[in-house]
């Protein structure tokens, strides 16, 4: 019977015990965690000062919390999971601060009875130059300045009194304790969060672009960092103390990153610049087989490699060489199909031509433009040795084949010649070209006709394509068929002439004057003037250069003179007028630089910087153009068109792009043919007709030559 007992009284101790350990802790019954201490402030100061600990581990419950400074009990002012707020007992000494939770114990460090005392730091973060304050009691001092540091490097101590300091926060100081020191002693307050950012990476994209801000001080959750470009706030989808990931916001503009935490702004040293869409010009080739090297130019790439991502048929290809601003390339991978090809720079992205996965593709077209009767070089490969197994169109006209082998064809640009699309085909096999083959290049309508001046002799066109040339007494009309006839003489020294609607106008020393196209000419009563050259609106009115004094607009009929606030002006280089009023103009014979005044505003330098001409394509941020450009001219798109005489060269700029291209570059002689072996001399002026077609007054050659574009 007592054997039973026994076993029964097991079992209802063991059911008692699997009981109360199964039951569910009540509020004060909770596990305590690890018990740790990361940070103690102020670890001075007098009896009553409020000490904070921070750590983990800590009861929410006050009474289960214990500690003692040198071993005397301190009330515990308030208590959560990982702060503890207590007081300093009257009676204890300088010692040990000690925490006991749960059962576990743990040594905090020292505190010091004295009459110095770091109580309060605010903000608790900031960037290199922002000023905290430092409250407190015991600042004062009569022996020696009082010092501050953050994170022990040395503040600069802005103000002070016994209970207030405001210091500036030092570069450099990263995230550490704030200590103040005064007459040998030291107190020290709560971890002051340094505030960087180092650097940010892209430092060029758009709208979405994916923006890695680097550098230190940064909030763990996302929502606490607020990141802006200018005004315009981005999305953070990551965030780590060095690291913030952001998305470019919509309206994004060119701009520094700022970053605010709590209240606290920190700006980046460098920019990010919004660039335009990136842009596929030419794929070559656009067909081929397994390993071809494929070459993708355009505009606006990044020369950082891990920047450019390249995908045909929706899988990226790694670059085969490091990028430019303006090629990318990569070799055809095997099992990966044909397909679109895509770009992506910094997460802005641009969908190009298909290519074709097979053996027959085009390479490179030499010359890429030119007139009928032109030697033409196709390279690729899958070309047939057989002339008649191969079949070239430009814009589908049949061209004749003069050499074949499987990697060249050498061909004659069809007499039908337009621009357009050029083909071979070899069997059920089609390839494109990279580019449309160009009916281009460059004829002479006249020679020799008169004598020319660089710096006034001038060229216009009229509705029905007749050209009119002046020199410094007479105006020459040249038909389109190079037939010149004097159409005005006996002026005393003309320096400018332009035409709208058909009636020219010329401006002498100092009178303008109207010439019809059948020789009648006219005084424009005007105020005084004293023109360089001139260029009519579409209303009529006429402005001028006129040295440092500028652009002067003269406003018909009533001749009132008005300067428009662009600063010097080149007298030798055409201005251009656009629809709006906008005026462009160079500002300087030797310099590489165009003015742009907007209506009602100042002249602003565009393009180019002082001292700094050359030659070089792309945004106008960083486009060079050579010094002493001769003339700048709208077409019918609205772009403007600069003929850039140093570099012999006559670029667009698109207004709306803000991108400059080049139509034409050439070297300096006189020869007709195509744009890559045509010459031409120093070149006075230009002037477009209804088809895009450019004419250039040739001083050297005293001609006047046709640039074809189409």
């Amino acid at each position: 019977m007592n054997t039973i007992q026994h076993i029964i009284s097991l079992a209802l101790l063991s059911a008692l015990l699997l009981f109360f350990s199964c039951k569910k802790d009540g509020p004060g019954d909770e596990v305590s965690a690890n018990l740790s201490v990361e940070h103690y402030f102020p670890n001075s100061g007098k009896a009553g000062t409020l000490v904070t600990i921070k750590g983990t581990g800590f009861s929410e419950n006050i009474e289960e919390n214990i500690v003692e400074f040198a071993g005397v009990r301190a009330e515990v002012f308030s208590a959560q999971s990982t702060s503890l707020v207590v007081v300093a007992p009257e009676a204890a000494t300088t010692g040990k601060l000690t925490v006991k939770t749960g059962g576990q114990a743990i040594e905090v460090g020292n505190y010091t009875y004295q009459r110095l005392s770091l109580k309060r730091v605010w903000p608790a973060n900031g960037p290199a130059g922002s000023n905290i304050r430092i409250a407190g009691e015991g600042f004062g001092s009569l022996q020696q300045p009082t010092r501050v540091t953050i994170n022990d490097s040395t503040a600069l101590v802005v103000n002070i009194s016994d209970t207030l300091i405001v210091a500036k926060v030092p570069a450099g100081a990263g995230t550490g304790a704030v200590k103040v020191f005064v007459d040998n002693m030291v107190s020290i307050g709560e971890i002051f969060t340094y505030q960087e950012i180092k650097s940010i990476k892209p430092l060029t994209g758009g709208k979405g672009t994916k923006i890695t801000i680097s550098g230190e001080g940064f909030e763990s959750v996302k929502e606490n960092n607020k990141v802006y470009f200018n005004d315009k706030q981005a999305t953070v989808i990551e965030a780590t103390p060095k690291q913030l990931v952001v998305i470019a916001p919509e309206g994004i503009e060119s701009n520094k990153a700022s970053v605010i935490i709590n209240g606290q702004k920190t700006v980046s040293a460098a920019i990010f610049s919004v660039v335009p869409l990136p842009k596929i010009a030419a794929v070559s080739p656009l067909s081929g087989p397994v390993g071809s090297i494929i070459t993708i130019k355009g505009s606006t790439f990044s020369t950082v490699k891990d920047e450019n991502k390249v995908l045909i048929n929706g899988k990226e290809i790694p670059l085969e060489t490091n990028p430019s601003s303006t090629e990318l390339v990569v070799r055809y991978p095997a099992n990966i199909g044909s397909g679109k090809i895509e770009v992506l720079v910094n997460d802005q992205k641009v969908v190009g031509p298909e290519f074709v996965n097979q053996e027959l593709g085009i390479t490179k077209v030499s010359p890429e433009s030119g007139l009928a009767g032109t030697e033409i070089t196709i390279q690729g490969s899958g070309f047939s040795k057989d002339l008649l197994g191969n079949i070239v169109s430009f814009n589908g006209v049949r061209a004749q084949i003069i050499s074949a082998s499987e990697s060249v064809l050498k061909v004659i640009a069809p007499p039908m010649l337009s621009t357009g699309p050029l083909n071979v085909q070899v069997g059920n096999l089609s390839a494109r070209a990279p580019l449309a083959f160009r009916r281009s290049g460059v004829t002479t309508v006249a020679k020799g006709f008169m004598t020319l001046d660089y710096n006034y002799s001038k060229i216009v066109i009229d509705s029905k394509g007749n050209l009119y040339v002046n020199n410094l007494t007479s105006i020459m009309k040249v038909t389109p068929e190079g037939v010149s006839a004097i159409l005005a003489t006996g002026f005393t020294g003309i320096m400018g002439m332009d035409i709208m609607n058909d009636v020219i106008y010329v401006v002498e020393s100092t009178v303008a004057k109207k010439v019809t196209l059948n020789g009648q000419v006219t005084t424009i009563p005007t105020a005084a003037i004293a023109p360089r050259g001139i260029t009519v609106d579409k209303n009529g009115n006429f402005y001028y250069p006129n040295s440092w004094n500028g652009i002067l607009k003269v406003t018909l009929p009533t001749g009132t003179v008005q300067n428009m606030n662009t600063g010097g002006a080149s007298d030798k280089c055409r201005i251009a007028i656009a629809a709006d009023g906008t005026i462009y103009h160079s500002s300087d014979d030797y310099q590489g630089m165009i003015t742009r005044t907007l209506p009602g505003g100042r002249g602003v330098n565009w393009i180019g910087q002082y001292e700094r001409y050359g030659y070089q394509d792309g945004p106008i941020s960083t486009a060079q153009i050579g010094y002493g450009p001769a003339a700048l001219k709208l077409n019918a798109q609205g772009n403007l068109i600069i003929m850039d005489s140093n570099n012999n060269a006559i670029r667009e700029v698109n207004l709306q792009e803000q991108m400059i291209s080049t139509l034409a570059k050439v070297e300096r002689g006189f020869a007709d043919g195509d744009l890559s072996s045509a010459k031409w001399g120093i070149i006075s002026d230009i002037t477009i007709d209804k088809e895009g077609n450019i004419y250039l007054l040739d001083v050297t050659g005293s001609a006047i030559r046709k640039v074809i574009f189409k």
